[in-house]
């Protein structure tokens, strides 16, 4: 069943219940790119009811939110994601360091560094975003297409590498 399916008022007894997929689609559907209407208090309250388990997926959510919100907080959770050695703690910290946000400075070789890391452990983006910063090219339309085009093929291919050598692993 997905929660799309099921109406408002299932979803938040299922959430009040401890229902941490239930919560986290509560705290998304109150965010300001929800299907609620933004209500920053109710997003809030249910992104922070899903983190009791400490798990990834509600801790990068709350992460996100709060530095949609611009809080310093935001900081403080990156660097738990971090800690765990997550890639949306890299994306997320590296976009706070490149744009000075959530109380940071700007600093694009921290942003860079952040990028690398993010992209190193398969995420995509965050090698395109790491091009951008360290060539300066505001539109990506502006790089090199070869560049690009070399950036995303390795970055496929470290992704199948990790893959394959993942499954070597559970044989």
């Amino acid at each position: 069943m997905k929660m799309s399916d099921v109406d408002r008022d299932q979803i938040e007894a299922l959430a009040r219940a401890g229902d941490r997929d239930a919560q986290i689609y509560l705290g998304w559907a109150y965010g300001r790119h929800g299907i609620y209407g933004f209500d920053a208090q109710k997003a809030e309250y249910w992104l922070r009811a899903a983190n009791g388990a400490n798990e990834l997926e509600p801790m990068r959510r709350l992460a996100r939110f709060l530095y949609d919100e611009n809080r310093s907080e935001a900081v403080r959770w990156a660097q738990a994601l971090i800690e765990r050695d997550d890639f949306y703690g890299h994306f997320l910290m590296g976009h706070m360091l490149y744009h000075g946000r959530c109380g940071l400075d700007v600093s694009k070789s921290g942003a860079i560094e952040h990028f690398e890391s993010a992209a190193g452990k398969g995420h995509i983006i965050s090698g395109i975003q790491a091009l951008k910063a360290r060539h300066k090219y505001p539109l990506l339309r502006s790089a090199p297409r070869r560049e690009l085009l070399r950036l995303v093929r390795s970055l496929i291919w470290h992704r199948l590498y990790d893959q394959e050598d993942n499954l070597a692993t559970y044989r």
